[in-house]
């Protein structure tokens, strides 16, 4: 496991990391989603973008990066390309791939580093992923659904 990771304000132990991926890997398991199934990332390059390729790993997923920069139709190319079960994507970024979400993708929203710090009253980053609900997101008509994880 990795030692410690320093990313800007954030700085989390190996052991911390290991806790936090193992529950979103128990998130990922309840939401249908397992071993060869893959899972995009599109995270800035931040301590839950590590922690997001862990949880993949961990559980037996493969991981797709996609750079945060893309727009709808080259996130959506990759996510139908790669056959993404799931989408793990900063909260902020939804906008910007609006149309671009497969059916069948299950999208996961993180809420950025930033903003949990700029607004203290809101959980840690895959802590406010919380509790497995599935809920409509009315952010934009392409964004069918949000599963929240954590245990």
């Amino acid at each position: 496991m990795v030692a410690t990771v320093i990313a800007g304000e954030v700085k989390r132990d190996g052991a911390t990391i290991g806790e936090r991926a193992l529950r979103g890997v128990g998130g990922l398991t309840q939401s249908g989603i397992g071993e060869a199934d893959v899972v995009a990332v599109m995270l800035r390059n931040e301590a839950s973008f590590l922690e997001a390729m862990l949880i993949a790993r961990t559980a037996g997923c493969y991981s797709c990066p996609i750079n945060w920069h893309y727009k709808a139709d080259e996130a959506g190319y990759i996510l139908r390309d790669c056959g993404a079960k799931a989408l793990i994507i900063h909260a902020d970024l939804l906008r910007q791939i609006d149309g671009g979400v497969p059916d069948g993708c299950r999208v996961i929203v993180v809420e950025p580093t930033e903003a949990a710090v700029a607004r203290p009253s809101l959980p840690d980053v895959f802590e406010i992923v919380a509790t497995l609900v599935v809920r409509e997101l009315h952010v934009t008509d392409a964004v069918r659904s949000c599963v929240e994880l954590s245990l």
